[in-house]
């Protein structure tokens, strides 16, 4: 079972911690993996991976004990306008994924763009295609492609557990498989009235990695892609245990056949609860 965080690049307390800090910071809390993105580093310009600036990150990897998984820039591999340029990116974090030896790459699945006048069961297809054609491209470099399911930002083309079950099954390949974010699934199936729990049981022959933070699965009415702890709307990435994810009956449903890593995704505000949350998330992971 190894348990890890995520990089990022927010700004706090008036400056960003460099990747080096972080993957210290991490050290100390005992973290056994740690999931980077090659935007962290500016790793891939125009679509391109900067070979030599990522052996320079390998090198500062090869000081720490961690294991690693990578998360893709923001893409759009649902959009026939960005779908070219996304599938440069996948494949250049594909590349980044098999130097570092990270063996599951995380990719959004896209959004529906205004521009582009197509409807939703096309933007779809063009996931499918898209992702498909950096499948074999993953499967040669010993990776797995894991589709995330989105929040609840209304341009999302995957919000729903069903809707990445359907294009994992679409494409059809070994080396796709799905991202499954507890926090985004809370919030989506809570808006619909539906069961997190049913949704999770849908998905799990197909999950590869899964997020985990917390939230009240409230939507803003009047915006529903804001955020607001003061108001328990949104996506807040908070620590489990602070909002209303049900992870007692949900590490019971998932722990007799998902093997993977278990990956905390928490705002960097909250860096100084990383230890409790991790504490927190090995006694509900035994329990």
């Amino acid at each position: 079972m190894l348990i890890g965080i995520n990089t990022h690049r927010r700004v706090i307390r008036g400056r960003r911690l460099t990747l080096h800090e972080q993957l210290q910071l991490f050290e100390e809390v005992g973290f056994d993996l740690v999931e980077l993105s090659p935007q962290d580093a500016n790793l891939i310009r125009n679509g391109m991976l900067d070979k030599r600036g990522s052996e320079r990150v390998l090198a500062l990897l090869s000081s720490f004990d961690f294991s690693y998984t990578v998360h893709s820039p923001p893409i759009n591999p649902a959009s026939p306008l960005l779908a070219p340029i996304s599938e440069k990116i996948i494949k250049s974090s594909l590349e980044f994924s098999s130097l570092i030896d990270a063996r599951v790459l995380v990719i959004h699945s896209g959004y529906l763009v205004p521009k582009d006048q197509i409807p939703r069961a096309r933007a779809l297809e063009v996931l499918a295609n898209t992702v498909r054609a950096c499948a074999e491209y993953a499967d040669d470099r010993g990776v797995l492609i894991g589709i995330e399911n989105g929040d609840f930002g209304p341009s999302h083309i995957c919000r729903r557990t069903s809707d990445v079950v359907g294009i994992v099954e679409k494409i059809g390949m070994d080396s796709v498989g799905m991202t499954f974010d507890f926090g985004h699934a809370h919030l989506v199936e809570t808006y619909y009235k539906s069961s997190l729990l049913e949704a999770i049981r849908e998905a799990l022959p197909y999950i590869v990695h899964v997020h985990i933070s917390d939230n009240f699965g409230k939507v803003d009415p009047v915006d529903p892609s804001s955020h607001s702890l003061v108001y328990g709307y949104g996506d807040l990435h908070l620590p489990i245990g602070w909002g209303t994810v049900p992870y007692a009956d949900v590490f019971r449903l998932i722990r007799p056949v998902y093997k993977g890593v278990y990956l905390l995704v928490i705002d960097p505000q909250f860096r100084d609860h990383y230890r409790n949350a991790m504490t927190h998330l090995t006694g509900l992971l035994e329990a």
